[in-house]
């Protein structure tokens, strides 16, 4: 397994081991999965999947700990040139009852959406999805065809 670890000053480090949980309280991070999903073949990918695993710090509310992940994800795609116009969803696992344990937030939005995040020309996308399209386009080029779904 290979991750990055992100710190608060904003060093990475590339770690090839898994950081158990009592280490991840100890240094203040989080372990956090991405599936990042693309509406076309991506050949960076071999396919239209991204598998990312980072651990992040704690940051000490929801709001800044899931805009530190679409940052983290914006980059991804940036530094490995990924169609962000056609990323449609990021589905997440992450250590949130460290990050409530840590914080006393209890993660409310990020357990409302299961862990998931869509894009794109829906009707159902809420307002943490919606700000994220315009904040970092992704999504802006998917089109949901109503008619398959």
């Amino acid at each position: 397994m290979e991750a990055i670890v992100l710190k608060k000053n904003g060093e990475q480090k590339l770690v090839t081991k898994e950081i158990t949980a009592q280490e991840q309280k100890k240094l203040g991070v989080m372990y956090s999965d991405f599936i990042l999903s693309f509406d076309c073949y991506v050949e960076e990918l071999e396919g239209s999947q991204a598998f990312i695993t980072f651990y992040l710090p704690v940051l000490e509310n929801e709001e800044k700990q899931l805009k530190l992940m679409m940052r983290q994800v914006d980059s991804f795609c940036d530094y490995f040139n990924l169609p962000k116009s056609k990323l449609f969803k990021i589905s997440t696992a992450c250590n949130w009852d460290l990050f409530t344990e840590l914080t006393g937030d209890k993660a409310a939005h990020i357990h409302a959406v299961n862990g998931k995040f869509y894009f794109g020309n829906r009707s159902d996308l809420d307002d943490f999805e919606e700000a994220t399209m315009d904040g970092f386009g992704f999504g802006t080029a998917f089109y949901l065809d109503v008619e398959a779904a």
